[in-house]
């Protein structure tokens, strides 16, 4: 019978391997927000990004814009 199995020396490497494998492994990171992306992605379906502004009439562009710009100032306040 072996009672020098779980000697400490022997466990040392072992428990450092284990540290550091453990450290290195891809954690996911919960802050990240990509509600961002996802309206740019969205805004950018929009006459690729453009909204309403090549449109020839007046009104049509002063009111299309001004929810794309109210849009835009919206996400920037909740930042």
């Amino acid at each position: 019978m072996n009672r020098n199995r779980f000697h400490p020396k022997r466990l040392l490497p072992l428990t450092f391997l284990f540290a550091l494998t453990t450290g290195l492994l891809p954690t996911a990171a919960g802050a990240q927000d990509t509600s961002t992306d996802l309206f740019l992605y969205s805004d950018q379906n929009v006459n690729f990004g453009r909204g309403v502004s090549e449109n020839a009439n007046g009104g049509s562009l002063a009111w299309g814009e001004s929810y794309y710009l109210d849009s835009y100032v919206t996400m920037y306040e909740t930042k």
